[in-house]
Protein backbone atom coordinates (compact mmCIF):
# COMPACT_ATOMS: atom_id res chain seq x y z
CA UNK A 1 0.00 0.00 0.00
CA UNK A 2 2.94 2.78 0.89
CA UNK A 3 4.42 2.10 -2.78
CA UNK A 4 0.42 2.40 -4.55
CA UNK A 5 -0.15 5.68 -2.84
CA UNK A 6 2.47 7.45 -4.52
CA UNK A 7 1.81 6.47 -7.88
CA UNK A 8 -1.85 7.35 -7.63
CA UNK A 9 -1.18 10.13 -6.65
CA UNK A 10 1.00 11.22 -9.52
CA UNK A 11 -1.79 9.30 -11.85
CA UNK A 12 -4.30 11.91 -10.32
CA UNK A 13 -2.37 14.57 -10.99
CA UNK A 14 -1.48 13.48 -14.71
CA UNK A 15 -4.89 13.23 -15.38
CA UNK A 16 -6.28 16.50 -13.61
CA UNK A 17 -3.46 18.93 -15.09
CA UNK A 18 -3.41 17.85 -18.42
CA UNK A 19 -4.67 20.94 -20.14
CA UNK A 20 -2.62 23.59 -19.88
CA UNK A 21 -2.49 26.63 -22.36
CA UNK A 22 0.61 27.65 -23.68
CA UNK A 23 1.59 31.14 -24.16
CA UNK A 24 0.77 31.33 -27.62
CA UNK A 25 -2.43 29.68 -27.45
CA UNK A 26 -3.05 25.90 -27.94
CA UNK A 27 -2.42 23.45 -24.78
CA UNK A 28 0.51 22.01 -24.41
CA UNK A 29 4.27 22.42 -22.98
CA UNK A 30 5.72 26.16 -22.90
CA UNK A 31 5.50 27.56 -26.48
CA UNK A 32 4.88 24.71 -28.70
CA UNK A 33 1.84 22.52 -28.76
CA UNK A 34 1.16 19.24 -27.89
CA UNK A 35 -0.73 16.37 -28.90
CA UNK A 36 -3.51 16.37 -25.82
CA UNK A 37 -6.47 18.38 -26.40
CA UNK A 38 -8.08 20.33 -23.50
CA UNK A 39 -11.05 18.95 -21.62
CA UNK A 40 -14.58 19.58 -22.45
CA UNK A 41 -15.56 22.98 -21.32
CA UNK A 42 -13.42 26.41 -21.27
CA UNK A 43 -9.66 26.74 -19.80
CA UNK A 44 -8.61 30.98 -19.18
CA UNK A 45 -4.94 31.56 -18.55
CA UNK A 46 -3.25 34.47 -18.09
CA UNK A 47 0.50 35.62 -17.73
CA UNK A 48 2.79 38.57 -17.00
CA UNK A 49 5.91 37.97 -18.89
CA UNK A 50 9.12 40.50 -18.84
CA UNK A 51 9.52 40.05 -22.64
CA UNK A 52 12.60 41.33 -24.16
CA UNK A 53 10.91 44.41 -25.45
CA UNK A 54 9.00 45.18 -22.49
CA UNK A 55 6.41 44.17 -19.61
CA UNK A 56 3.83 41.91 -21.33
CA UNK A 57 0.60 40.47 -20.24
CA UNK A 58 -0.79 37.69 -22.40
CA UNK A 59 -4.59 36.33 -22.36
CA UNK A 60 -6.27 33.09 -23.86
CA UNK A 61 -9.02 30.90 -23.51
CA UNK A 62 -9.42 27.37 -24.50
CA UNK A 63 -12.56 25.80 -25.61
CA UNK A 64 -12.31 21.37 -25.30
CA UNK A 65 -14.20 19.60 -28.07
CA UNK A 66 -15.10 15.90 -28.67
CA UNK A 67 -11.70 15.79 -30.78
CA UNK A 68 -9.77 18.59 -30.04
CA UNK A 69 -9.75 22.09 -29.10
CA UNK A 70 -10.08 25.80 -30.43
CA UNK A 71 -8.88 28.95 -28.61
CA UNK A 72 -8.18 32.72 -29.02
CA UNK A 73 -5.69 35.02 -27.67
CA UNK A 74 -4.71 38.28 -26.69
CA UNK A 75 -1.42 39.83 -25.58
CA UNK A 76 -0.37 42.95 -24.92
CA UNK A 77 3.50 45.03 -24.50
CA UNK A 78 4.82 47.41 -27.28
CA UNK A 79 1.71 46.78 -29.09
CA UNK A 80 -1.41 44.17 -29.37
CA UNK A 81 -1.67 40.87 -30.39
CA UNK A 82 -4.26 38.70 -31.64
CA UNK A 83 -4.15 35.26 -32.22
CA UNK A 84 -6.52 32.30 -32.94
CA UNK A 85 -5.63 28.72 -32.67
CA UNK A 86 -7.29 25.28 -33.25
CA UNK A 87 -6.49 21.72 -32.84
CA UNK A 88 -7.72 17.91 -34.18
CA UNK A 89 -6.39 14.88 -32.21
CA UNK A 90 -6.16 11.29 -33.41
CA UNK A 91 -5.01 8.00 -32.04
CA UNK A 92 -1.58 6.52 -32.97
CA UNK A 93 -2.00 2.92 -32.70
CA UNK A 94 1.64 1.95 -32.90
CA UNK A 95 3.07 4.32 -30.25
CA UNK A 96 0.58 3.95 -27.73
CA UNK A 97 0.46 7.83 -27.67
CA UNK A 98 -1.87 10.13 -29.35
CA UNK A 99 -1.48 12.85 -32.18
CA UNK A 100 -2.37 16.26 -33.59
CA UNK A 101 -2.24 18.80 -36.08
CA UNK A 102 -2.89 21.51 -35.63
CA UNK A 103 -2.52 25.25 -36.72
CA UNK A 104 -1.64 29.15 -34.83
CA UNK A 105 -2.19 32.33 -36.34
CA UNK A 106 -0.76 35.25 -35.09
CA UNK A 107 -0.92 38.56 -35.51
CA UNK A 108 0.25 42.03 -34.37
CA UNK A 109 0.65 45.54 -36.14
CA UNK A 110 3.83 45.25 -37.89
CA UNK A 111 4.38 41.08 -37.97
CA UNK A 112 1.80 38.39 -38.99
CA UNK A 113 2.95 35.00 -38.33
CA UNK A 114 1.00 31.85 -38.77
CA UNK A 115 1.99 27.59 -38.17
CA UNK A 116 0.92 24.66 -38.93
CA UNK A 117 1.98 21.56 -37.00
CA UNK A 118 1.92 17.84 -36.23
CA UNK A 119 2.33 16.68 -32.58
CA UNK A 120 2.65 13.29 -31.09
CA UNK A 121 2.80 12.92 -27.70
CA UNK A 122 3.02 9.70 -25.18
CA UNK A 123 1.46 10.43 -21.85
CA UNK A 124 2.83 8.77 -18.68
CA UNK A 125 4.39 10.23 -15.12
CA UNK A 126 6.93 11.50 -17.61
CA UNK A 127 5.02 12.41 -20.93
CA UNK A 128 6.65 13.18 -24.40
CA UNK A 129 6.44 14.97 -27.07
CA UNK A 130 7.65 15.46 -30.93
CA UNK A 131 6.85 17.42 -33.45
CA UNK A 132 7.17 19.38 -36.41
CA UNK A 133 6.54 22.90 -37.04
CA UNK A 134 6.03 25.16 -40.56
CA UNK A 135 6.09 28.76 -39.13
CA UNK A 136 5.27 31.41 -42.25
CA UNK A 137 6.80 35.48 -40.98
CA UNK A 138 5.33 38.32 -42.65
CA UNK A 139 6.87 41.89 -42.03
CA UNK A 140 6.52 45.00 -44.44
CA UNK A 141 9.47 43.93 -45.11
CA UNK A 142 8.25 40.60 -47.25
CA UNK A 143 8.27 36.87 -45.66
CA UNK A 144 9.92 33.82 -45.15
CA UNK A 145 9.13 30.04 -43.35
CA UNK A 146 10.66 27.43 -42.52
CA UNK A 147 9.75 23.58 -41.06
CA UNK A 148 11.32 22.87 -37.62
CA UNK A 149 11.60 19.79 -35.76
CA UNK A 150 10.77 19.86 -31.67
CA UNK A 151 10.89 18.58 -28.57
CA UNK A 152 9.62 18.13 -25.52
CA UNK A 153 9.07 16.61 -21.85
CA UNK A 154 6.76 16.70 -18.69
CA UNK A 155 7.34 14.92 -15.98
CA UNK A 156 4.54 14.79 -13.03
CA UNK A 157 5.26 14.55 -9.92
CA UNK A 158 2.51 13.98 -6.33
CA UNK A 159 0.56 17.23 -5.37
CA UNK A 160 -0.72 18.40 -8.77
CA UNK A 161 3.19 19.63 -9.47
CA UNK A 162 4.26 19.51 -13.23
CA UNK A 163 7.84 20.35 -14.67
CA UNK A 164 8.02 20.77 -18.39
CA UNK A 165 10.97 21.86 -21.19
CA UNK A 166 10.97 22.52 -24.72
CA UNK A 167 13.70 22.50 -27.24
CA UNK A 168 13.04 23.64 -30.90
CA UNK A 169 15.10 24.25 -33.78
CA UNK A 170 16.72 27.25 -34.90
CA UNK A 171 16.46 28.23 -38.61
CA UNK A 172 18.52 31.28 -39.60
CA UNK A 173 15.90 33.07 -42.09
CA UNK A 174 13.64 33.27 -39.22
CA UNK A 175 15.42 33.35 -36.07
CA UNK A 176 19.00 33.97 -33.96
CA UNK A 177 18.76 31.13 -31.68
CA UNK A 178 16.22 27.80 -30.94
CA UNK A 179 13.71 27.75 -28.61
CA UNK A 180 14.42 26.65 -25.13
CA UNK A 181 12.25 26.35 -22.47
CA UNK A 182 11.09 25.58 -19.00
CA UNK A 183 8.20 26.26 -16.49
CA UNK A 184 6.67 24.72 -13.05
CA UNK A 185 3.06 24.58 -12.92
CA UNK A 186 0.98 23.52 -9.74
CA UNK A 187 -2.34 22.34 -9.92
CA UNK A 188 -4.93 22.45 -6.95
CA UNK A 189 -8.30 21.74 -7.86
CA UNK A 190 -9.22 23.56 -11.07
CA UNK A 191 -6.96 26.39 -10.46
CA UNK A 192 -2.99 25.91 -11.91
CA UNK A 193 -0.64 28.30 -10.49
CA UNK A 194 3.08 28.72 -13.16
CA UNK A 195 6.54 30.13 -13.37
CA UNK A 196 9.35 29.78 -16.03
CA UNK A 197 11.45 30.98 -18.63
CA UNK A 198 11.30 31.01 -22.11
CA UNK A 199 13.67 32.92 -25.19
CA UNK A 200 10.39 32.87 -27.34
CA UNK A 201 8.63 35.86 -28.63
CA UNK A 202 5.47 34.33 -30.21
CA UNK A 203 7.00 31.56 -32.10
CA UNK A 204 9.85 32.54 -32.66
CA UNK A 205 13.55 31.98 -30.39
CA UNK A 206 15.60 35.71 -29.35
CA UNK A 207 18.85 36.15 -28.18
CA UNK A 208 17.61 36.70 -24.63
CA UNK A 209 15.33 34.34 -22.07
CA UNK A 210 12.95 36.44 -20.02
CA UNK A 211 10.40 35.21 -17.28
CA UNK A 212 6.86 34.79 -17.22
CA UNK A 213 4.10 33.76 -14.19
CA UNK A 214 0.22 33.60 -13.75
CA UNK A 215 -2.41 31.02 -13.95
CA UNK A 216 -4.92 29.05 -15.50
CA UNK A 217 -8.82 28.17 -14.52
CA UNK A 218 -10.91 25.22 -15.50
CA UNK A 219 -14.23 25.54 -16.27
CA UNK A 220 -15.84 22.07 -16.66
CA UNK A 221 -18.60 21.56 -19.08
Amino acid sequence: MARIIPLLLVLFAALGARALPTLTGPTGLVVLPDALAADAGLRLAGDVAETPGDRGILLRGVVGLSAGEVGLLYASDDEALLGANGKLVFPVAFLDAEGAVGAIYLDAELVTQRCLYLAVTRRGPLSLTGGLTWTEVRTVAGSADAVRPYAGAVLTLPGGLRVMGEVQAKCARLEPKAITSLRIARAEGLLTTVVGVTNAVALLGTTEHYLFAGMSLAFSA
